[in-house]
């Protein structure tokens, strides 16, 4: 029954195809170093998941929200491990506003798709 609705969801258009998207950018772009490129993960999240960032862009921009993501030390390390931390860290990056369901997602991708675990 699990199995029968992960493969439905799977072959949809939206779920199925923006997951692979997804999965792919995040194993060709492991890592959380370059502004640029979690600046790029920072929007795929926000646009397939509607997270909402963009809504509070006088609060926070994409570009805020990757350099503090790059600014969490060790956070690589901490996501591949499972740490429920960063995802406060992340969720209240700026201090002007909690992006928890952005931070959830944002750890729960690179964790599922770089290291193959469910920690998030």
């Amino acid at each position: 029954m699990i199995e029968e609705a992960h493969r439905q969801v799977k072959a949809t258009n939206n779920y199925g195809k923006e997951d692979d998207l997804i999965t792919d950018c995040f194993k060709r772009f492991p890592t959380n170093t370059d502004v640029t490129i979690v600046a790029m993960k920072v929007g795929l999240i926000d646009i397939t998941n509607s997270t909402h960032v963009s809504q509070h862009k006088s609060l926070i921009s994409a570009v805020e929200l990757a350099e503090c993501i790059i600014g969490i030390k060790d956070i690589d390390n901490r996501i591949k491990n499972g740490d429920p931390e960063v995802v406060n860290e992340i969720a209240r990056s700026n201090g002007y506003i909690n992006l928890f369901s952005f931070a959830t997602k944002y750890c729960c991708y690179h964790n599922k798709n770089l290291y193959c675990r469910d920690d998030y």
